[in-house]
């Protein structure tokens, strides 16, 4: 899922106007991610915004 690589792009410019939309929507996604390295890779994401 290329998704994973984008959220970890992401980050340098994710602000606090609208850094809890995106860890809203990477919560809603993880479910949906097959592979355990890329779940683990999206929740290092949502722990570094949070």
């Amino acid at each position: 899922m290329e998704s994973v690589l984008i959220a970890e792009r992401a980050m340098p410019i994710i602000d606090q106007k609208n850094k809890q939309l995106f860890i809203i929507t990477l919560n809603a996604r993880t479910n949906e991610i097959e592979k355990e390295t890329k779940r683990k890779r999206v929740e290092k994401v949502i722990k570094t915004l949070g």
